[in-house]
């Protein structure tokens, strides 16, 4: 139950539709449209890393007591809702930032850089980590420092919406509100927006309990990361790979559909989740046999990984191209948001039924 718990961290990710239009329509015109709201987000994030530095070991009980599961939620819960509004003022940036043919290279640029994100983050740290050269306090000033350092830079970039603001901020932001639901009303909108909730809830139990399940059939976390490190540089070639296909032609048209190679992915993933339920059952044989995993098991294991990273990455370009491409600009932190979080929502909803429901079974 308290993963379940801490699973809703990632819920401003899937809200951030609900203060999109703000974003949008609220801002400072000599200071830059995208830059009052990315600015001040950063150096929240940096602050908040640097004070919680001091006692996020503690929270998780490092010094003999338990685990404080509800701060630790509320304390990354507030690190999604900072990472949620800057990332709705980056979407509309790359909107507008980039021409109409590279329009959907913003979708590279977001999934190479959260791939590289989640490698620092994750793999990184539990790489340093084992071999006890740093803390999960140390991690976040360390990171802490580098938000303050990276907002200085973004505060010296001229590139950014500098525009005055037709009529009053309050008039601005009900437009952009009445905007957004007018978009919401579209039939396409609504059919896609169907898909999205749902498409992810298959693959939840795949995404959301295999890691665990592994660990307990005896898999060391440190495989884990090594496996995951290994990915890093698959996935970060799949997606530039993926994004290629979406080059524009003269006539405007697409080399390929983004949809098109966002359900072959799909298809990959559900395959490649029966397959990581038949490794699971065999790793259990071993484990309550008691014997080591066999070195053959590892390397299909790798081949396991490798076909669900590419699907997953491939799938996760295609989708943010596809969002890039229909956008509208003039409200492309909105657009962009309102389609992303209709998709979060998809993916967040199944992994906390998962967790509860194991929970109660």
């Amino acid at each position: 139950m308290e993963q379940a718990v801490f699973s809703m961290v990632a819920y401003p990710f899937a809200f951030k539709l609900l203060w999109a239009p703000l974003v949008d329509s609220v801002y400072s015109s000599s200071f830059g449209r995208r830059k009052t709201w990315i600015v001040p987000a950063q150096l929240a994030i940096g602050a908040l890393l640097l004070t919680s530095s001091f006692r996020v070991n503690a929270m998780l009980g490092s010094d003999g007591g338990s685990v404080n599961v509800n701060k630790l939620t509320a304390l990354f819960f507030s690190f999604y809702f900072l990472c949620a509004t800057q990332d709705i003022a980056v979407d509309g940036l790359a909107l507008t930032i980039l021409s109409e043919r590279n329009r959907e290279y913003g979708a590279t640029c977001n999934a190479i850089g959260q791939t590289l994100g989640y490698f620092l983050a994750y793999v990184g740290f539990l790489g340093l980590s084992s071999y006890g050269l740093a803390t999960l306090g140390g991690f976040f000033f360390f990171w802490g420092w580098v938000f303050v350092g990276s907002t200085v830079c973004v505060l010296l970039v001229k590139q950014d919406e500098h525009r005055s603001q037709e009529g009053s901020t309050g008039s601005q932001l009900l437009a952009a509100y009445k905007e957004m639901w007018l978009v919401l009303q579209l039939p396409a909108v609504r059919s896609l927006a169907l898909v999205l909730l749902t498409v992810k809830a298959p693959l939840a139990a795949f995404d959301a309990l295999a890691p665990l399940e592994l660990m307990s059939k005896g898999v060391p976390k440190e495989h884990l990361a090594a496996l995951s490190m290994i990915m890093l540089p698959v996935s970060m070639a799949t997606q530039a790979y993926v994004s290629q296909l979406f080059s524009g032609n003269p006539d405007g048209t697409l080399s390929m559909p983004p949809l098109l190679v966002f359900l072959n992915g799909f298809k990959a993933r559900l395959f490649n989740g029966v397959l990581t339920v038949l490794l699971i059952f065999v790793l259990g044989i071993y484990s309550a046999a008691g014997d080591a995993i066999p070195l053959w098991l590892y390397i299909v294991a790798i081949g396991i990984i490798a076909v669900g990273g590419v699907a997953s990455a491939a799938m996760f370009v295609a989708q943010m191209a596809f969002f890039n491409r229909v956008s509208d600009p003039k409200i492309g932190g909105t657009y962009m948001t309102m389609l992303n979080t209709i998709s979060n929502l998809g993916g967040q909803w199944p992994g906390t039924f998962i967790f509860a429901t194991k929970g109660a079974i």
